[in-house]
């Protein structure tokens, strides 16, 4: 990944990124319980050393997470809209 440098240069951004499943369990969301993946995933910056993570629940009845737990920390403080959430509803089609 490249990122802009304060300079104007580009500087090449190393990132290590480790997924862990950790478990099969229910988990309860506004759309309802449903049988999910716990998910850990890291993502560690190898030029500052600095790393963040962040737990998702996978459902294969929806086909998608449905419920997302980020670090709080200063890691993923600028990204932007990368939040706690879970599932509201949901329609397969």
């Amino acid at each position: 990944m490249t990122t802009s440098a304060p300079i104007g240069g580009t500087v090449e951004v190393n990132y290590l990124r480790e997924f862990r499943i950790e478990g099969f369990e229910e988990i309860t969301t506004l759309a309802g319980t449903f049988k999910a993946y716990k998910i850990h995933y890291k993502q560690t910056n190898m030029s500052r050393g600095a790393n963040g993570w962040i737990l998702y629940w996978y459902s294969p009845e929806v086909k998608n997470w449905v419920k997302r737990e980020v670090e709080n920390s200063m890691f993923w403080a600028n990204v932007r809209g990368l939040q706690n959430a879970e599932l509201t509803s949901y329609e397969l089609k």
